[in-house]
């Protein structure tokens, strides 16, 4: 699959997802993360921190699009990521 590559350096892979979506970053400190609907609404999503990824599991999402906000001190980044079925 591609992993396209952000300004901030973020790598977010697979797009489209079927499931989990890896977000591999290079920061300092851990970023938070939220997911959000087209409509800006905050959606409740099992989102796992580590020290060099984040996995957000969109396995129980319809399918449509999403934003994920990645956040630090150093960068405010938004992917916007395709769920299928």
């Amino acid at each position: 699959s591609i992993k396209p590559k952000y300004k901030s350096g973020l790598i977010a892979y697979p797009n489209p997802a079927k499931d989990n979506v890896t977000i591999t970053h290079y920061l300092k400190e851990k970023p938070k993360v939220e997911v959000f609907d087209l409509f800006g609404n905050k959606i409740p999503a099992i989102i796992n921190v580590k020290d060099e990824s984040v996995i957000t599991n969109l396995g129980s999402f319809t399918a449509g699009k999403y934003i994920i906000k990645v956040a630090s001190s150093t960068i405010n980044e938004t992917i916007t990521i395709i769920k299928y079925q």
